[in-house]
């Protein structure tokens, strides 16, 4: 087998260990080399440490390009979770999230560093520098005060990224709050635990639960809470104290892209919006694209309202807010997602690896899953042009050649 061949093969076989989570010391295994013995008597096994070091490099640059140019040019939200990983290390890990995929994109360990509002807003745009071949339509994190500072300074820095807290989040919250507030809702938590373990052992039942819905839903169901509690024949007392749960939670999770897409919406087009959310929420639209289109935008907007239903008229100006607003999810479940898949590389690397390492096999672990067998050759052919351009480039002397590698924020209020 030729030096290329055997180059090659490593390749492949390191991003089987690498897709699937396969513990390195595997392919020290017995019946592995009898079994390639009788394909090659040539001793073609990576060792342990290959893959841990220079193929472990080679595989990740070759598929982070691959990944790069599968997303580029796409709308994302970009999900923000800090988390403690196996060692006791505070992490930051960063997702994107597309319509049809999630992608891991980094992890920082930020080691005793504060998490303050100027550090997280400092890291975030920090991420944001480094997406230019994406189009960032939001943001979302934790629900904590210190994250909605960072929304804040970031949203003043940029007025056409959406920043808000995760639904899921809100809702798990809402939940325990509703509980310590209603004794009486405690005798029906057994039963929640049990409802929660049987959508996670059913997997389709989870993805659906779990599958992104635009942040008009989450404006739409806070709406619709209420009215669901009176159904139930409620004391007035506690529906008292539930409406001022749903109200503080919604209050703090609440940015402009639960307004916008709410009244942008045709399921919706902003019904039951009070008349102070719906005057600021207009205001945004009208405000993002600049003070000389404001009239001609509020004019599109009332037609807009008024004939949504007619599919074949069309909104040209309207076209951009609506394009990034619905591109912007409404949870950071996805970040979480990723905790599990970072925690059983660790795992499987048995904690002997440093940071860096580890967020390479992190990144091939949970991204593999994006690309299908179909995918894989388009993107190889793709790396052999330009491979074949470089070589082209190269024997030119005559050539210079460079390689380069690859609001005003509205006061927000409630929906209640």
């Amino acid at each position: 087998m030729t030096p290329a061949k055997i180059h090659e093969f490593h390749k492949l076989f390191a991003m089987w260990f690498y897709s699937t989570g396969m513990a390195f010391n595997k392919a020290a295994h017995h019946t592995l080399a009898a079994a390639l013995r009788l394909l090659t008597p040539s001793d073609i096994v990576p060792t342990r440490q290959q893959l841990a070091g220079d193929l472990l490099n080679v595989c990740y640059d070759d598929f982070r390009s691959k990944m790069i140019l599968k997303i580029a040019n796409r709308r994302c939200t970009v999900v923000a979770d800090t988390w403690t990983d196996i060692n006791g290390n505070a992490v930051i890990n960063y997702v994107l999230v597309f319509e049809d995929m999630t992608v891991f994109f980094e992890s920082v360990y930020s080691g005793s560093d504060s998490h303050d509002a100027p550090y997280l807003a400092s890291d975030i745009e920090r991420v944001m520098a480094k997406l230019s071949f994406v189009t960032v339509a939001a943001v979302v994190t934790d629900n904590t005060a210190t994250n909605q500072l960072a929304w804040s300074k970031l949203q003043q820095k940029h007025p056409k990224i959406f920043f808000h807290g995760c639904i899921s989040h809100a809702l798990h919250l809402t939940v325990k709050d509703l509980v310590q507030c209603l004794p009486w809702l405690g005798k029906l938590e057994e039963n929640c635990r049990k409802l929660v373990r049987f959508f996670e052992k059913n997997q389709q039942l989870w993805y659906e639960l779990k599958n992104m819905k635009p942040p008009s839903d989450v404006y739409r169901m806070f709406l619709e809470l209420p009215e669901q509690f009176i159904a139930l024949s409620i004391p007035i007392s506690d529906l008292g104290k539930i409406r001022q749960i749903l109200k503080e939670r919604f209050d703090f999770i609440y940015g402009d892209a639960h307004g916008v897409t709410y009244l942008l919406d045709p399921r919706y087009l902003g019904q039951n919006m009070d008349d102070g959310t719906r005057e600021q929420v207009q205001s945004f639209i009208t405000q993002w694209y600049g003070s000389n289109q404001e009239e001609a935008v509020l004019l599109e907007l009332l037609k807009y309202l008024g004939t949504a239903a007619k599919q074949s008229v069309e909104f040209p100006l309207l076209r951009d807010i609506t394009l990034t607003v619905f591109s912007a999810s409404c949870s950071s479940a996805a970040g979480e997602r990723n905790f599990s898949a970072h925690q059983f590389v660790h795992y499987q690397a048995r904690n002997r690896f440093q940071d860096a390492p580890v967020e390479k096999l992190v990144f091939l672990f949970f991204n593999a899953k994006n690309f299908d067998n179909e995918d894989m050759p388009f993107y190889e052919m793709i790396d052999d042009l330009a491979d074949a351009s470089d070589d082209e480039d190269s024997s030119n002397e005559d050539s210079d050649f460079e390689y380069t590698k690859g609001r005003a924020s509205a006061k927000t209020r409630t929906a209640t």
